[in-house]
């Protein structure tokens, strides 16, 4: 649907520009699983060193972020993963 297709796409230029301008990062990872009928399951990840996902930020990159999956109804998350931090986003 319209609604996921665009969002989705502003959420991932929005990922790609918190990498360029804050990780620090050399390689990004986009992977995109579709399950089921109609689940997707979406992680963006990168090997930059990570931040506080729970902090208050000064811009509005990852509140921007929450509210656009709140539009999709999408489980959404950030986690630190050994080398690398990673988005997570399930869309059903």
């Amino acid at each position: 649907p319209q609604l996921i297709r665009q969002n989705m796409w502003m959420m991932y230029k929005e990922m790609l520009h918190n990498t360029a301008k804050h990780a620090s990062a050399s390689h990004v990872l986009c992977q995109l699983q579709f399950e089921q009928r109609r689940r997707i399951v979406w992680t963006y990840s990168d090997d930059g060193p990570g931040f506080d996902f729970d902090h208050s930020f000064v811009g509005n990159g990852v509140k921007n972020l929450k509210m656009r999956a709140k539009k999709m109804k999408a489980q959404f998350f950030y986690r630190q993963e050994d080398v690398r931090s990673a988005y997570h986003i399930i869309i059903d």
